[in-house]
């Protein structure tokens, strides 16, 4: 009896070493799996706390000189939730981001007030990994006016192989309303080439190689109040340091309908 009840505990403390082995193998294979392959992930398109007072916009991101390296949760206000960025890894670095931000009543199903916002951040000459923002905007959003979001895109038009900034501010409208902005850089200040309404019914502004392309319809023949153009009137733009210039334009017969083009 003595040596069956041995027996059983020395089994059992097999068994247990084991399992306990087992389970320690697994954990250090686990964590050595996971700190090799584990990295920093910053969720920044989640929902912020609304504030009664809107947060202030930040004035100084620090922490890299690449763009992307940058906490982009630090380049928006801190109420604000992230709608986009983009970025820009030649010189002058910059990052683009948008944002929008609201304060709820208390049920949570109405906004006292709604904000929307867009910064340009550009990178200090030298390698300080200081940004400050080169180009700022916000918009109060109402029943009758605002912007309901922002459209950017990057592409080169200087042909230097350095992207410029378009930006569409879309006002919305049953015409697809809002403004074109193309941000420019001459050396390391930051112009506004082109301010421009062009809704989606009167046309569109896009990047080609090298070029900026605005295509508008002319000829209108209605008798809607969105329909249509005739003609579309093609224009191809490029930036030679220090302004827009208008390279070729062309007017042709409007093939594609709506938008012109």
């Amino acid at each position: 009896m003595r040596r069956l009840l041995l027996g059983l505990v020395l089994v059992a403390i097999g068994l247990g070493g084991g399992l306990g082995l087992a389970l320690m193998t697994r954990s250090e294979a686990h964590t050595r799996t996971v700190l090799s392959t584990t990295t920093k992930v910053e969720v920044v398109n989640g929902s912020r706390t609304a504030r009664r007072i809107p947060a202030a916009i930040p004035t100084l991101v620090e922490g890299s000189t690449d763009p992307h390296g940058l906490a982009i949760s630090n380049a928006v206000p801190s109420d604000a939730t992230l709608d986009s960025a983009d970025y820009v890894g030649r010189k002058p670095r910059q990052l683009i981001v948008t944002w929008e931000r609201a304060h709820l009543t208390r049920n949570g199903q109405a906004a006292i007030w709604q904000r929307r916002g867009i910064a340009i951040w550009q990178l200090d000459r030298g390698n300080a990994a200081a940004w400050h923002r080169v180009y700022t905007y916000e918009t109060l959003v109402n029943n009758v006016v605002g912007v309901e979001g922002f459209r950017v895109s990057l592409g080169d038009i200087s042909g230097d192989g350095r992207p410029e900034i378009l930006v569409f501010f879309d006002t919305d409208g049953s015409a697809g309303g809002g403004t074109y902005h193309l941000f420019a850089n001459a050396g390391y200040r930051v112009r506004q080439g082109l301010v421009k309404d062009l809704s989606s019914d009167q046309g569109t502004i896009s990047f080609a190689p090298n070029a900026l392309v605005v295509r508008e319809g002319v000829d209108y023949r209605g008798p809607g109040i969105h329909c249509c153009y005739r003609r579309v009137r093609v224009t191809w733009m490029g930036w030679n340091g220090r302004r827009l210039i208008t390279m070729r334009q062309t007017v042709r017969k409007n093939r594609r309908g709506w938008p012109p083009g």
